[in-house]
């Protein structure tokens, strides 16, 4: 056989070997995506129970015994009928207000005294876990209904309440509710679901926004700022071992839950929690920012308290806050800083992140509907704490004027 000959007999020997490696490593990886998808239903049970058994803490300190007692008691809070008056909901939803202005408010927020001290009690607890429960039907629609009772009491029943003791002058109280929306945010962002850490974040948010805007709206003293800061904090990047725990326990519900045929569709398709596995990050990154910018505004204020001005910069702070406060998680560069006056505030100052995009745009925040895709296309993404968006975009319209 000529050389060419046998040159050419190699290759096709060589091909065929690799074929039947790839035919191979498909079958291979068919077989264990087929073992994945058909795990057992009672494997899947039996490791949701080991998780469930390793998250365990005494009754003693879990706010969970609270939060049930109330659940069992209360459940989800009926509405005042005022407050579903669009002008209303939007004035005390957002201001201080007084009982005379909104008496019906006043009068349904006092029927749950009772309620409001239990959720001040449980935020005395460092830790919550709720049972992650079992594959049931059942089990989903209890822990949704638990979702829509405790999105209430916070944005709802706590955040009014706050805003009511503002108007009526007792700042201590609203300064521990405001404390109470974001610790019941981190215990509902301690259960391992993508559901529940999305609502614990936005409560958490919630609570941290107002704090900030009670801090530059009321300047309290050194004794109230001691209040506020007695809140538990975190400002370190603890996302990735969190989200994975959440990951592992969605796709055992996930694969207890749905049928086989159902998941190969979904793995072909590209499977959905990987989704919410990104989405997750630009959350975490979001309720991060707010922790470090709520630091930085106690910095801000004892600085004010200390010298009767706010500072310069915020160089002048980086010795009243720790390093990492003054880092934006969301783009990794530093916040913007500047002191600010209007026809509202003769001296006060403003603070605001540059947004994923990383451009200085003001403080501003635009955005339109592509009218074809109906996809929101952001413009301008400049995120600000301080002032408010209102009396920001009210001082804007002003100076132009």
């Amino acid at each position: 056989m000529s050389e060419q000959g046998q040159e050419n007999g190699a290759l096709k020997d060589s091909q065929r070997k690799n074929r039947r490696i790839r035919v191979a490593a498909a079958i291979v990886a068919v077989l264990a995506l087929a073992a994945c998808l058909m795990l057992p239903r009672q494997s899947v049970e039996q490791q949701l129970r080991a998780i469930e058994a390793a998250r365990a803490i005494p009754d003693s300190e879990n706010a969970a015994v609270i939060y049930d007692k109330l659940l069992a008691e209360v459940g989800e809070l009926p509405l005042c009928a005022d407050l579903f008056d669009k002008d209303t909901c939007s004035i005390i939803g957002s201001c201080p207000w007084s009982t005379s202005e909104y008496p019906r408010v006043a009068e349904w927020i006092g029927g749950h005294k009772q309620t409001i001290a239990m959720l001040l009690e449980a935020a005395k607890f460092e830790r919550c876990r709720f049972p992650i429960g079992d594959l049931s039907a059942e089990s989903e629609v209890e822990r949704m209904n638990r979702n829509a009772a405790i999105r209430g009491w916070a944005g709802i029943l706590l955040d009014l309440a706050a805003g009511n003791d503002l108007g009526e002058g007792r700042i201590d109280d609203a300064i521990a509710k405001y404390r109470c929306i974001v610790q019941l945010g981190r215990h509902v962002c301690q259960q391992p679901f993508t559901l529940e850490r999305s609502d614990g974040r936005w409560m958490e948010t919630v609570g941290l926004n107002r704090l900030i805007e009670l801090i530059g709206l009321l300047e309290p003293d050194n004794s109230e700022l001691d209040a506020i800061e007695q809140l538990p904090v975190e400002i370190g990047d603890h996302w990735r071992e969190r989200a994975e725990e959440m990951l592992r326990v969605e796709r055992l519900l996930y694969r207890g839950r749905c049928s086989a045929i159902a998941r190969v569709k979904d793995f072909v398709a590209g499977y959905p929690l990987e989704k919410y596995f990104e989405s997750e990050r630009d959350e975490s990154r979001n309720v991060l920012l707010y922790r470090r910018v709520f630091k930085i505004t106690i910095a801000l204020a004892r600085y004010r308290n200390k010298r009767g001005h706010w500072p310069a910069s915020l160089d002048e702070v980086r010795e009243l806050a720790p390093p990492q406060s003054f880092i934006d998680p969301v783009n990794g560069e530093s916040l913007v800083y500047e002191t600010w006056r209007s026809s509202i505030f003769d001296s006060t100052f403003k603070l605001y992140s540059k947004g994923k995009n990383g451009i200085d745009e003001g403080g501003r925040y635009s955005a339109a509907i592509d009218p074809n895709s109906l996809e929101v296309i952001v413009e301008e993404d400049d995120d600000l704490f301080w002032p408010p968006r209102r009396l920001f975009e009210e001082s804007n319209t002003e100076a132009q004027e």
